[in-house]
C-alpha cells in the first residue's frame, strides 16, 4: 500500500483514521437549513399570500445587539405571531475577575462584525392569559435539532 502524505486525499493521516471531523460553520448557511434573510422574506411572502393583513414590528435591543422582527396575523388557529431574533455571533467570552474577597467578576462578550445567528419562534395568542404562548414545534412534526 502506498503511503500518502498527511492531509492528502481524505484529509486524514496516512493511517486512514480520522480523530477529528472538520466543523461546519453553523450560522446562516445560504444553502443550508438556516434562516437567512432570503428565507425569512419567502416565509413572509407565503404568510401574506395565505392570510393577508399582516402586522409587522421590529425591536432592537442595544444591550444584546439583538433585533427582533415579528409578524402577526389571524389564522384558523387564532391570532398567531412569528418572531425572528437575529443577533451577532458571539466569537469570544471573557471572564474578568479579581482574587480579592470583595472583588467582583463580570463577563465580556465579543461579537462578530460579519456573522449573525437567527432564531425563530411561533406564538399563539391566549385569551385567558391575555399574552402570547409559545407553540411547541413538535406539533408540526419532528422538532429541529439544536
Amino acid at each position: 500500500m502506498a503511503e500518502r502524505a498527511p492531509g492528502a486525499g481524505s484529509g486524514c493521516a496516512a493511517h486512514e483514521v480520522c480523530y477529528y471531523k472538520r466543523l461546519r460553520t453553523q450560522v446562516n448557511q445560504p444553502t443550508g437549513a438556516g434562516m437567512n434573510d432570503q428565507r425569512w422574506e419567502e416565509v413572509l411572502r407565503k404568510l401574506d399570500k395565505q392570510f393577508g393583513d399582516l402586522e409587522f414590528d421590529e425591536i432592537e435591543d442595544e444591550e444584546t445587539h439583538a433585533v427582533v422582527e415579528s409578524v402577526v396575523w389571524r389564522s384558523p388557529m387564532g391570532k398567531m405571531k412569528l418572531a425572528r431574533t437575529t443577533r451577532p455571533l458571539v466569537v469570544d467570552k471573557k471572564l474578568h475577575y479579581s482574587n480579592r474577597a470583595t472583588g467582583g467578576s463580570f463577563v465580556e462578550y465579543v461579537y462578530s462584525d460579519t456573522e449573525t445567528t437567527s432564531r425563530i419562534r411561533l406564538y399563539r395568542w391566549s385569551e385567558p392569559l391575555n399574552d402570547w404562548e409559545e407553540v411547541d414545534a413538535s406539533v408540526f412534526g419532528e422538532a429541529p435539532s439544536r
